[in-house]
């Protein structure tokens, strides 16, 4: 059909413009319509699907799984006390600094959210700056585009974002998606390799 053709050519495209900024780049086709296209950066493997329209899910394809399950997303209209990774609940934390709990809102386990608290509130600049996770954090909060973004961790589901796109600038801007990929890199880093 029109409507196939068309979506094939434009994750073709995208690809085209990945090459621009990351290396191995190639696609994976679906007959599901999930299309995969897998790359590298930095040296490492990680790959973006195009589950359905204005959606993309960036995943981390690293060897070592995270050990606590979290879940950092962007605020919207209901901030309920509580998110689910799998079938398991995980409360909300704060982290008690203006510029993360008023950009974000983050779920996990009590132990994993005072390590994420402290590590959040010794890289906060005193000038109000972001260094770090908080600075990581802002950066896919403001990504070109993006509506919202969903970070999910856990054992069973590995290391993933998921963006909801308001425009398709990510189509169009490797440089705003590798910058994306670089900051989930660095939060892989902070929250899985500590």
């Amino acid at each position: 059909s029109r409507g196939t053709r068309d979506r094939r050519k434009k994750i073709e495209d995208f690809a085209d413009r990945l090459r621009e900024r990351f290396k191995e780049v190639e696609i994976g086709w679906s007959l599901m319509g999930v299309h995969r296209i897998r790359f590298r950066h930095e040296g490492r493997p990680a790959r973006v699907t195009l589950p359905a329209e204005g959606e993309m899910t960036l995943r981390l394809e690293e060897k070592i799984s995270p050990k606590f399950p979290c879940v950092i997303k962007t605020r919207g209209r209901f901030e309920w006390p509580w998110a689910w990774v799998g079938l398991r609940p995980l409360d909300r934390i704060k982290i008690f600094d203006p510029l993360l709990d008023e950009s974000v809102l983050i779920y996990t386990t009590a132990v994993f959210g005072g390590y994420l608290r402290e590590l959040a509130l010794q890289e906060i600049a005193r000038d109000g700056g972001a260094k770090g996770i908080a600075e990581s954090l802002i950066v896919l909060r403001k990504t070109p585009g993006i509506r919202k973004f969903r970070l999910s961790m856990s054992e069973s589901t590995g290391f993933q974002v998921r963006f909801t796109m308001r425009t398709e600038d990510l189509y169009f801007r490797p440089d705003a998606l590798e910058a994306a990929v670089h900051h989930v890199l660095k939060l892989y880093d902070a929250l899985v390799m500590y």
